[in-house]
C-alpha cells in the first residue's frame, strides 16, 4: 500500500499536466510516511490534491493515475478519497472485493471518509479476522491513523476495537 520515497519523480509524465500537478502532493505523501509527525503534512497533502483536482476535474485526475501509476494505483486512490474527492468513491467500492491487502485496505480506508456501509462493515471483519484477506499486519498498522482522523463517532468506536487488538 505505502509508496517508497522518490517513486513519483521517477514515473513523472513530463507530457502531463495533470501529473505534474499531483506529483508534488503524492510525493508529500510517501515522505509523510517516514516522518515522525505525519498528521501536520495532512492538510498541506490534501490542498495540494485537491488543487489539481480544482484545475483538472476529479475524473481527468483519476483517469492521469490510472494512466500513469503501473499496477495498483489503491493508495493513490485512497489519497483522492481522503482529500475528499467524490470522484474516486465508484473506484474504490470496486476494489472491495479484492482479495489483495494492500488494494482492500486502502479501500475500505478510502471510504470510511465517506462514511460508505459496506467499508464499515468490512473494516469490522478485518478487525476481528473474520475476511477472506488475512492482514499481515497488527490492525493498527493499518487503521488507527485514520481513525483517529475521521471524525465519525463510528470512527471512535472502531479505534477502541484496533486498540484492544
Amino acid at each position: 500500500m505505502r509508496k517508497p520515497v522518490g517513486q513519483y519523480l521517477l514515473s513523472e509524465n513530463e507530457s502531463n499536466p495533470v501529473w505534474k500537478d499531483l506529483v508534488d502532493a503524492f510525493e508529500m505523501c510517501t515522505m509523510d510516511i517516514v516522518s515522525s509527525s505525519r498528521k501536520k503534512y495532512e492538510q498541506e497533502e490534501c490542498a495540494l490534491i485537491q488543487k489539481a483536482v480544482e484545475l483538472h476535474g476529479g475524473k481527468a485526475v483519476i483517469k492521469c493515475i490510472f494512466e500513469t501509476i503501473q499496477g495498483n494505483c489503491s493508495w493513490e486512490l485512497f489519497w483522492l478519497a481522503r482529500a475528499g474527492v467524490m470522484e474516486v468513491e465508484s473506484h474504490l467500492i470496486a476494489l472491495l472485493d479484492s482479495d489483495d491487502e494492500d488494494e482492500l485496505t486502502s479501500a475500505v480506508l478510502g471510504l470510511l471518509y465517506f462514511d460508505n456501509d459496506k467499508a464499515w462493515y468490512l473494516l469490522h471483519q478485518l478487525i476481528n479476522g473474520e475476511h477472506q484477506v488475512n492482514l499481515t499486519q497488527s490492525p493498527s498498522w493499518y487503521f488507527q491513523e485514520d481513525l483517529e482522523l475521521i471524525s465519525n463517532p463510528k470512527a471512535k468506536k472502531y479505534l477502541a476495537m484496533v486498540l484492544n487488538t
